[in-house]
């Protein structure tokens, strides 16, 4: 009798439940990336790096030999990876910032040829 009492409830137990579980609901809509841009670092990191646009740049003019600029590619990368390895790209990106010879695509740019560097 208790085995079949057992089995009851375990039967309609699984008809309440949802059967691909709760990690379903986790699922992001865009493969996770809205969840990274409500993190707080994201969001100051995002904030300083507008306000690098909008104030410093344009005061010092532009400097960077990439398209897209590197503020901008740091901003995307911590936008699509997180803050911490979107960090790292930015601070690979920066150390990239030269005139060594590039062997990529390039694209031309208003007064010059510019590297062709998006974020993958």
């Amino acid at each position: 009798m208790k085995k079949i009492l057992i089995l009851t409830l375990l039967w309609s137990a699984s008809l309440f439940s949802d059967p691909w579980g709760k990690d379903a609901d986790l699922l992001s809509p865009k493969s996770g990336c809205t969840a990274r841009k409500n993190n707080l670092i994201v969001k100051f990191a995002e904030v300083m790096i507008k306000f690098h646009q909008n104030n410093i740049s344009k005061t010092d003019g532009p400097r960077s030999h990439f398209v897209p600029s590197s503020s901008q590619y740091t901003l995307e990368s911590i936008q699509k990876y997180g803050f911490f390895y979107g960090f790292l790209l930015g601070c690979d990106r920066l150390m990239r910032e030269n005139d060594d010879p590039w062997i990529y695509p390039t694209t031309q740019g208003k007064y010059n040829e510019l590297k062709y560097d998006p974020v993958r």
